[in-house]
């Protein structure tokens, strides 16, 4: 027998793994404040407003009113839903005292009344509490529930609380014959806050992953593994203004509000995880900044990371928009370590990467012959590639030089540190204007601001308007 599935609506959850059983028993458990109330509500509202499926809300925890005023500010409008047929709020907290089997009966009218495909109680732990034994509780679990879910075949959620101190879930039976058991945490990531969700069993499907990030943030997102742009043919999206006269934009609108742009003539550290590909900095953060860059017929110079080769910054051309001869005109690349008595590209700058002292003042050499008459550059420069090259302490020298320089022409220094050395990160207080870092938590990856001090950001790459997006959504 094939398994039926229902889309959550939550995204990133039904795009790994499909949805929920239908006509299924889900419980979805967690210590007080990890957003069970918030998720169990979304996935109700989404099955109606999405999908047309109504559904029931039988709350122990609080009244319509509240409700409804909660939910409308998370954007899920549920008093709309229950005009026109979709939705009904069972406030439970007044006829608790009459027994579970009462309102289990008041629980099934509602459902065979509205025709109801979807159910969440909120919470299972009260009306528990109502039973007078363990049989009673294992009657209602195999019995009521059963009929809920199978004969009039929706999906149940039953929402429980995990009590600070324990890992219990519930009270035994009820996770034993549920066919999914969803957990939340909420916890913290270099001292920031970090929501996740662990799927602990899901009956009948293959999970290719069991933990997600997800946040409330604009009421509730969960992110499935990040992934990179594959239609062929797309473009970045057009690069914001400057935010003012002293201040360069980011080239993402999001880390603009965030950071509130990079100040003209500084220096910021970008240091990347180990966990991190490549590609996924080059393209969601350093490309749109060059972009930004190139449009304003302003320099770039880029010293890339030891994994990245000239034909790889070249071939990101495909994803901006400019005249044909522009990114020639104003990028250039230097490769360290292989030195050519010719390059073999007009955009290509080769150091022997022996002598610090001389490459650097053979390649200041070029570069006050190349920036005769432009703009003050972006400069782009994998540290890795220094210190392989040159040794730490040289690349310190290195680097101190060109934050005196970028000060001094008004331009803009990224540094990328992938990790940082422990010599580095003794001096990165003094070197660095802002210092951000990027990591990566169960495939999602989150970028955040160690100076100035951020709340996490998971960081995705959209596509959903025909061109490419770098997106922040703060963890809440």
């Amino acid at each position: 027998m094939s398994i039926r599935l229902i889309p959550t609506g939550l995204d990133g959850f039904d795009r790994v793994l499909g949805g929920l059983l239908r006509g299924g028993l889900i419980i979805l458990a967690g210590q007080a404040g990890t957003g069970k109330t918030i998720l169990s509500a979304k996935i109700l509202y989404e099955g109606a407003y999405r999908y047309g499926e109504p559904g029931v809300y039988a709350s122990f925890a609080e009244g319509k009113p509240e409700f409804y005023s909660n939910m409308k500010g998370l954007g899920l409008d549920f008093e709309e839903l229950e005009k026109v047929g979709l939705f009904t709020y069972l406030d439970l907290i007044p006829v608790s005292r009459l027994g579970a089997s009462s309102v289990a009966e008041l629980i099934i009218d509602k459902i065979d009344k509205l025709k109801a495909k979807r159910l969440v109680v909120d919470s299972f732990s009260v009306l528990a509490h109502t039973f007078k034994d363990e049989a009673e509780l294992r009657i209602f679990v195999h019995s009521i529930l059963s009929r809920i879910c199978k004969d009039l075949d929706c999906t149940t959620i039953l929402v429980e609380e995990i009590p600070i101190g324990t890992l219990r879930v519930g009270f035994g039976v009820e996770e034993f014959v549920a066919d999914a058991l969803i957990v939340l945490k909420r916890g913290f990531f270099d001292r920031r806050l970090l929501r996740r969700l662990e799927i602990v069993k899901l009956r009948g499907i293959e999970l290719k992953e069991s933990r997600f990030v997800f946040t409330l943030s604009g009421g509730v997102k969960v992110y499935s593994p990040f992934s990179l742009p594959e239609r062929e043919g797309l473009r970045l999206a057009n690069p914001p203004e400057d935010l003012s006269d002293n201040i360069y934009s980011t080239g993402i609108r999001d880390l603009d509000r965030v950071i509130g742009g990079y100040p003209k003539g500084s220096t910021i550290i970008l240091e990347i995880d180990p966990k991190v590909e490549d590609i996924v900095y080059e393209l969601s953060l350093l490309l749109p900044l060059t972009y930004s860059f190139i449009c304003k017929r302003r320099p770039v110079i880029i010293v890339p990371s030891l994994n990245t080769m000239f034909k790889d910054i070249i071939s990101y051309c495909k994803y901006i928009e400019c005249p044909s001869g522009e990114a020639r005109e104003l990028l250039r690349v230097v490769e360290v370590g292989l030195r050519r008595e010719k390059p073999s590209h007009p955009c290509l700058i080769t150091l022997e990467g022996k002598d610090i002292d001389k490459d650097h003042e053979a390649l200041l050499e070029y570069l006050r012959r190349f920036m005769d008459g432009r703009h003050p550059p972006l400069a782009i420069i994998g540290l890795d590639t220094l210190i392989a090259n040159y040794g730490v302490e040289a690349s310190i020298k290195a680097v101190s030089l060109s934050i005196h320089e970028t000060r001094m022409s008004g331009g803009l220094s990224i540094i990328l540190a992938k990790p940082i050395h422990h010599r580095i990160a003794e001096v990165i207080p003094a070197i660095s204007r802002i210092h951000l870092k990027l990591s990566r938590e169960h495939g999602t990856h989150l970028l955040y601001g160690v100076k100035p001090r951020t709340e996490l950001y998971a960081l995705e790459v959209d596509t959903s308007r025909d061109y490419i997006e770098t997106k922040l959504t703060s963890i809440r």
